[in-house]
């Protein structure tokens, strides 16, 4: 029997072929959901990450010059900064 089939609630293990059409529909969603959570959770590390390291591309642009003004490089693209 494979874990995909046994649900366990209360410490009570449950067929999922054995219940009712209500009951497997619920259990569908809840895998389903699931799964989102875990995308939206990984995909939250990325966006938390992009944003620190733009935090620190900003503070390294700002402490590296004089007044807070960014003097662009010769070659350096801005992107309009």
């Amino acid at each position: 029997m494979s874990q995909d089939n046994v649900i366990n609630i209360n410490k009570k293990d449950y067929k999922v072929d054995d219940l009712d059409n209500k009951s497997k529909y619920i259990v569908a969603q809840i895998r389903d959901l699931e799964g989102k959570v875990s995308s939206a959770k990984f995909q939250l590390d990325q966006h938390e990450i992009a944003k620190q390291q733009f935090v620190n591309m900003l503070i390294n642009a700002v402490e590296d010059k004089p007044n807070g003004k960014i003097i662009k490089k010769k070659g350096e693209y801005t992107n309009g900064l």
